[in-house]
């Protein structure tokens, strides 16, 4: 495999490229946003370039459509009045300072979100006390959510799922053949609903491994109004 770049008008194409036994050439783009191309063993560099050119607007349409999938996050200065979500809902962050470790906590409290914390302008430190507190409650909420839609997917899968959870820089949500499930952490700064259809979007995974008409079709099925969900999630993207 040799990776190898192409020109379309303004842009270059980056792609990988590696010949096997086959009557067709293959051209993909994955979730990542990555070209890799399979030709014909035989083929020549000007055949390969030329179905290239063809495919360079289909190519420009995929890598946008699997960008929308990708979380996007805005700075944060981790200050008291700043909009932070937990389940869709905004709530200000209010930082007091206290004397101890074991005074530090971070709670709902009134309509804010509160942090106590030892050093207020430790913008580190704040983060890591309001991410345990979100980890906390995710594994509140991700586990009975899964569980609700499990009934969707048994026709066409039987195995175990298991699911963990983390940061992700480029998913929303990963679901690989043996039925390990990792969610987005930030997916629990957003409403339940659309906890739900990330989690549909990646069981239909365990069915169709791919992003094919089929797998669309059998979303589609499961939750008829996924668009309009998706379109809300992507309203939390920047916030």
């Amino acid at each position: 495999m040799v990776n190898k770049q192409l020109v379309y008008g303004t842009q270059v194409i980056d792609y990988s490229l590696a010949y096997a036994e086959r009557k067709t050439m293959r051209i993909r783009v994955d979730p990542e946003g990555d070209v890799s191309v399979v030709a014909p063993i035989g083929s020549t560099e000007e055949i390969i370039e030329e179905r290239l050119l063809k495919k360079a607007s289909w190519i420009r349409r995929q890598r946008d459509f699997f960008l929308s999938f990708q979380p996007r996050r805005s700075a944060r200065k981790y200050v008291s009045g700043e909009s932070h979500f937990y389940l869709g809902k905004r709530y200000r962050l209010r930082l007091v300072s206290v004397d101890a470790v074991e005074n530090e906590f971070v709670k709902l409290i009134a309509g804010q979100l509160v942090i106590q914390t030892q050093d207020v302008e430790n913008k580190e430190q704040i983060k890591s006390l309001l991410y345990d507190w979100y980890n906390d409650k995710a594994a509140l909420h991700f586990s009975s959510l899964l569980d609700s839609q499990l009934v969707f997917i048994k026709p066409y899968y039987e195995g175990e799922i298991k699911l963990d959870w983390k940061q992700l820089e480029k998913h929303w949500g990963i679901c690989r053949k043996n039925g390990r499930m990792t969610l987005n952490l930030e997916l629990i700064k957003v409403p339940k609903h659309c906890i739900r259809y990330v989690i549909i979007h990646e069981l239909c995974h365990l069915k169709y491994f791919n992003h094919s008409h089929k797998f669309w079709t059998l979303l589609t099925r499961i939750l008829p109004n996924w668009k309009n969900t998706k379109e809300e999630l992507e309203y939390f993207l920047d916030r």
